[in-house]
């Protein structure tokens, strides 16, 4: 009689399906009955393994010990896998008959059941009906004792009792000790007593503050971007410190670098509150660092600009920040036109950072600038370490703008406005014209003009200036004075003439405000230009902290600028008839010597604010004597009659520079000194300086 089995009978039955369910039970305690004791050695050395891992076992007592241990314990894994291999996993049938045999059933009922019968009969019924009485009397498999056995010292309950506690010990850096107990290299013994942490913040530049130390205590508000420095000693091993910023993959190790055969260093920016952490066997230090947003400046107009009486632009403004404003700027929008063309002015600060400002007084110079007696709308913005910033309201007003009175300053005035407008509206040469070879070989071997190639192709703007000037330039004769604006305009014309691209033309406006100031004021004009540059440079060289050694030359710049204007000053009094008496010569030879050592001073004290109340009380006294030789002479804006620059005047300038050379020969006499000091030149003053 031919029979097959169907799965579908099978999981339709309700004895089969109880069956299998018994049938899988038993066959999981025959895996365990046959694996379990090939396994319990390998699975023992490693629960002691990490247990000694978790509990900072293996740190402490270092290699060779860790190493044999680890040696060990991968010893017992690779014997139990190769028995685990030789061993024959059980079959369904071994645990049929596993329940069979437990339960006191013969004949394999579970296996009558899921035969069929091909053709009926009844002698096959009756052989089911048994089967499945049979059946329903099948027991769940009873397991077999396998370890007890032969497990005399209980290990089976020790094992994991310890391993359980040492989990929570080192609970937050069971991962790390594990990972740092695995490691192939060779680590060194560590005692925790001897270990010694150190930890500080080292604020932003931005903010000004110096380094934050704990100081005992275990929590401090630091500014964002914060660098966190954590020092270990005591240890030859480098660990790793513990960063927790929250959330899910909040955590990392921060790698460290070493500082000396026990000692390392680990440095990281905080952006986020945090929490850094040592733990050395059962030594652990914890900081927890909140760092505390930055908030947006403010600023504020205190009084709109103006023009002031020398043609400057002037206002008050207040401004706070919690940690600094790095950079303050007035960003003007020019009114009246269809394109709302903006443009930015740096507005110089106090200093590198300042954090509060009331009513501070700003003046600009933008008798230059391309928009210059033209009016805008401006805004102050505050832009701080961060780069947050705030801005205020608009303001309306004209950019002053200087008035030239001599015909040929005017007129050269008037060509460097067309040439900034050619700049400003950005057009680029065109493109060269195509020749063909034969051509080419026509063209003159030396062609100074080249109109074509050059001025030819250049905005409008550019060849009208160029023609202008080369208007004003042609018949020189009786027209210069001064043969140097005569030659500044040549050079230009020639520069427009020969540029190529517009790259080359941008350098120009600078050249013709020289030249335009030369041509209204003379070479005390010029010295003046020059001193407010060393000026303004100096200005910003202090107001952002420059090292000493650059200050030192930008001093020594303006100084030397001072100089040739004091020079110059003195060549136009000497000119000026002198009758009458102008008196006050002698007090402003005293008050600029004063003012220069102030500013020396000042600036070796790291006082940047009186640096430059010092530097601006001296331009303004420096020009005031101007003023004074002009009404007593032929200057800008003289309406005084002749004759009150007096001998005092004049010897009191004299002075002054005689002064300054004395004041320079001394700074370099003091700089050689120095010098051979540093070289091993051991002189009084050097020991002096030393013993401070």
């Amino acid at each position: 009689m031919l029979r097959f089995s169907s799965k579908d009978t099978e999981t339709a039955d309700p004895l089969l399906k109880a069956g299998g369910a018994l049938t899988r039970r038993a066959r999981a305690w025959m895996f365990w009955e046959r694996y379990a004791p090939v396994l319990a050695r390998a699975v023992l050395a490693i629960a002691l393994f990490l247990a000694g891992a978790y509990v900072g076992l293996w740190q402490r007592i270092g290699d060779p010990w860790r190493l044999i241990a680890l040696a060990l314990t991968l010893y017992f894994i690779a014997k139990a896998v190769l028995l685990a291999r030789k061993t024959p996993p059980p079959t369904r049938a071994d645990a049929e008959r596993r329940v069979e045999r437990d339960s006191g059933v013969a004949h394999r009922p579970l296996e009558t059941l899921r035969d069929r019968a091909v053709l009926g009969d009844k002698l096959w019924q009756e052989h089911q009906t048994k089967a499945r009485s049979a059946a329903a009397q099948l027991r769940p498999a009873q397991p077999i004792a396998v370890i007890g056995p032969k497990d005399k010292y209980f290990m089976r309950f020790i094992a994991p009792i310890v391993f359980g506690l040492a989990v929570i010990v080192g609970v937050g850096d069971n991962i790390q000790r594990l990972r740092h107990a695995l490691m192939p290299s060779w680590q060194s013994p560590m005692d925790p007593a001897k270990v010694t942490f150190d930890a500080w913040v080292d604020p932003p530049d931005y903010t000004g503050r110096p380094p934050v130390y704990f100081k005992g205590q275990q929590t401090v508000d630091i500014p964002t971007g914060s660098e966190l420095v954590a020092r270990i000693q005591g240890l030859k091993d480098a660990p790793r410190l513990k960063l927790e910023t929250g959330g899910l993959f909040g955590t990392k190790y921060l790698k460290l670098k070493r500082l000396g055969p026990d000692s390392f260093e680990a440095r990281t920016i905080l952006t986020k509150s945090a929490k850094a952490g040592w733990r050395v066997g059962t030594k652990r230090r914890v900081w927890n660092l909140v760092v505390l947003p930055d908030s947006a400046p403010q600023v504020d107009w205190v009084e709109e600009p103006k023009a002031d009486k020398r043609d400057r632009l002037s206002f008050q403004y207040s401004l706070n920040d919690d940690y600094g404003v790095e950079q303050l700027g007035l960003e003007m929008r020019l009114l009246g036109e269809e394109t709302a063309a903006t443009d930015t002015v740096i507005v110089p600060l106090s200093g590198k950072s300042v954090r509060e400002t009331k009513g501070t007084d700003a003046v600009l110079d933008l008798t230059k600038h391309k928009w210059a007696g033209r009016k805008v709308a401006g805004k102050l913005i505050a832009i701080d370490g961060t780069g947050e910033s705030a801005e205020t309201r608009e303001a309306y007003f004209t950019i002053p703008d200087k008035i030239f009175i001599e015909p040929i300053a005017k007129a050269v005035a008037e060509q460097r406005t067309i040439i900034m407008a050619g700049l400003a509206a950005q057009q680029d040469y065109a493109p060269l014209p195509r020749r063909t070879r034969a051509e080419w070989e026509n063209m003159p071997r030396f062609d100074d003009w080249e109109t074509d190639q050059k001025l030819g192709r250049a905005p409008k703007e550019i060849q009208r200036a160029a023609a202008l000037i080369d208007a004003i330039t042609d018949s020189p004769a009786g027209l210069y004075e001064d043969p140097a604006v005569f030659m500044g305009l040549k050079t230009v014309l020639s520069t427009l003439r020969h540029a190529r691209e517009i790259d080359l033309i941008k350098p120009v406006p600078d050249t013709l405000w020289s030249i335009a100031i030369r041509a209204e004021f003379g070479s005390l004009g010029t010295a003046l230009e020059e001193m407010r540059e060393a000026e303004a440079n100096l200005n910003e060289g202090i107001a952002r902290r420059a090292p000493q050694r650059e200050i030192d030359t930008l001093f020594q710049r303006y100084d030397e600028a001072v100089e040739r204007y004091i020079k110059q000053l003195t060549e136009e009094a000497e000119m000026v008839d002198a009758e009458g008496g102008g008196g006050g010569g002698g007090r402003n030879t005293d008050e600029i010597e004063e003012l220069l050592k102030a500013i020396e001073e000042a600036n070796r004290i790291g006082d940047t604010e009186g640096a430059r109340l010092a530097l601006r009380k001296l331009a303004d006294l420096l020009e005031n004597m101007k003023i004074q030789m002009a009404k007593g002479g032929q200057g800008e804006g003289g309406d005084g009659s002749p004759g009150e620059m007096s001998e005092e005047m004049k010897e009191s300038l004299e002075d002054l520079a005689d002064l300054l050379g004395e004041q320079r020969e001394l700074k370099d006499e003091t700089e050689q000194a120095d010098k051979q000091a540093e070289n091993g030149g051991d002189t009084p003053q050097g020991q002096g300086q030393g013993q401070e």
